[in-house]
């Protein structure tokens, strides 16, 4: 019983004793008044309607009001959605643009665990993400084959921080021999499955599926080249300056600075954890487009992720901004 209806079934208790007191009292005194030859006819009548009209229909109202609150505390209790126990993996598409001559490397970046369903406060660890289920161990890295010839290796996908993926892929591949043969408009990557694992070893015997479409038509959304990060513990800079759109303009406060979690996150979190000391840093976005870094170290190491969207409703990919090397 919640405390609510506890209370009012202790009020209605009172109630019921303060009724049962108080008739008790006017017997004894009948009795009293009868032994010392008082003749007592409506006086107790009149007494008696006084209690019942003050004191039983508090009781009752009470009473009911108990009831209808432990009634509608057991209809929310039976609305309340159960702890997830198992862990459940959603299929995750997306589209990149393929690289040409004149731009021989592509590379575009994927949210994996967004969608996925963990058990309840028990999060997915990415460390334990699994994009080659058909070899035996944890592989976070895999090659892109050519869909004509397996011999050519035409890229490579990787796992980065917080299960984001990484997908390079070039122009011209190579076989073993380093034998060339480019790609064209018809190039397709292979679909993977993946596996992950919560924190506390939940498991999943059905693996998600994986599919990367490519195509020569330019997003509306365009992101230029990579920001980079200068070795300094506070620097402010503007992440939209090389990026654009055909469509409408850019939105700065659709800056989403955690691409893997549902929503709009303008401040994201890192603690990086190096061979020395660990450190964290911490990005925020402060409006027109330019974001403020800190951290209590140096920046190597530091990598985050982006994405904006025009006024049109459109999308940027996943984009990468990361630290130089500082000595």
């Amino acid at each position: 019983m919640n405390e609510a209806c506890e209370t009012l079934a202790a009020t209605g208790n009172n109630q019921l004793l303060i009724l049962g007191g108080s008739v008790l009292l006017i017997l004894v005194g009948l009795f009293v008044l009868k032994k010392r030859g008082f003749v007592v006819k409506i006086l107790p009548i009149i007494l008696l309607l006084f209690l019942g009209l003050y004191s039983v229909s508090p009781i009752t109202t009470y009473a009911q009001s108990a009831e209808d609150c432990l009634l509608q505390a057991g209809q929310e209790e039976s609305q309340s959605p159960a702890p997830v126990t198992s862990l459940t993996l959603q299929d995750d598409t997306s589209t990149m643009q393929l690289p040409d001559g004149g731009n021989p490397t592509a590379v575009h970046y994927m949210t994996l665990l967004v969608n996925d369903t963990p058990p309840s406060d028990d999060p997915l660890d990415w460390n334990t993400l699994d994009i080659d289920t058909g070899q035996v161990g944890i592989q976070q890295s895999r090659s892109i084959l050519h869909p004509d010839d397996s011999a050519y290796s035409c890229g490579v996908i990787d796992v980065l921080i917080n299960g984001m993926l990484r997908i390079a892929l070039e122009y011209t591949c190579y076989d073993n021999l380093a034998n060339p043969l480019t790609i064209d408009n018809d190039f397709v990557i292979a679909p993977f499955d993946y596996t992950v694992a919560s924190e506390n070893n939940v498991t999943t015997d059905s693996p998600a599926t994986v599919t990367v479409s490519v195509t020569a038509t330019p997003a509306y959304v365009v992101n230029g080249v990579q920001d980079s990060l200068e070795c300094e513990a506070s620097q402010t800079i503007d992440i939209l300056a090389n990026d654009s759109t055909t469509i409408g303009t850019l939105d700065p406060d659709t800056i989403d600075l955690d691409p893997n979690k549902p929503g709009i996150q303008q401040t994201y979190s890192y603690v990086h954890t190096p061979v020395s000391t660990p450190y964290t840093y911490t990005a925020t976005v402060v409006g027109g487009g330019s974001i403020i870094v800190t951290t209590e170290a140096s920046t190597s190491g530091m990598t985050f992720f982006y994405t904006v969207s025009n006024t049109n409703g459109d999308t940027s990919q996943v984009t990468l901004i990361n630290g130089d090397s500082c000595a």
